[in-house]
């Protein structure tokens, strides 16, 4: 018998914060309440991705940020 797959409710609120004098834009991605990762803006148009508070790379667009959240999520689960 399979397992059937929940529904998991994401949810990306995007806020700033000050990084070195600067005001950066993160988005925060969250299941339920609690926050599973972060992307930040860079001042290159790149987007640091944070998974645990931790960099776990720097990628090209918002997408691949949260998609590389996603995977990082998908591998401790």
């Amino acid at each position: 018998m399979m397992k059937k797959n929940k529904d998991i409710e994401v949810l990306i609120e995007e806020t700033t914060k000050n990084k070195n004098g600067e005001t950066v834009t993160v988005y925060e991605m969250k299941i339920g309440k609690k926050t599973i990762g972060t992307v930040e803006a860079t001042a290159n148009n790149k987007f640091e991705v944070y998974y645990d508070q931790e960099l776990i790379s720097t990628v090209k667009n918002l997408d691949e940020g949260f998609e590389e959240i996603i995977r990082q999520w998908n591998l401790f689960q």
